[in-house]
């Protein structure tokens, strides 16, 4: 199993949803990831599963916010996650229908979430 290494300068680019492909729109690229931060550090170490033929194994998963340059000089951040499947050595973008946008929309989001302080007093699932 592999270790999850930083994004840090890895590019970025989006692509239009079918609808506005369908007008015309063009790709949204050339950006970079110049900061994250990890939901848990400890998710940068080796997978613990390695059992590839269980139907209950989801694999592993790390949980990130990226801070995104543009070419144009503006930023936006990018809240997402990667996958690795169980038996596998490679990780794999999961977020493309992730949460990106301007810095104050998602500090609103955040601030927002935070607030509803009874959400985190409740009953976690089982993550394994």
């Amino acid at each position: 199993m592999s270790y999850m290494k930083s994004t840090i300068g890895k590019p970025v680019k989006y692509g239009p949803p079918d609808s506005a492909k369908k007008l015309g729109a063009a790709e949204r690229g050339g950006g970079k990831v110049v900061d994250e931060v990890w939901a848990i550090d400890a998710q940068r170490d080796a997978a613990k599963h390695d059992h590839p033929h269980d139907p209950d194994c989801w694999g592993d998963y790390v949980f990130l916010s990226q801070l995104i340059a543009w070419p144009c000089g503006g930023h936006a951040i990018r809240l997402t996650y990667y996958h690795q499947r169980c038996g596998s050595d490679s990780w794999l973008y999961g977020g493309q229908t992730s949460i990106e946008s301007i810095p104050s929309t998602i500090k609103t989001l955040l601030e927002k979430t935070l607030n509803k302080a009874d959400w985190f007093t409740r009953q976690e699932r089982a993550t394994d």
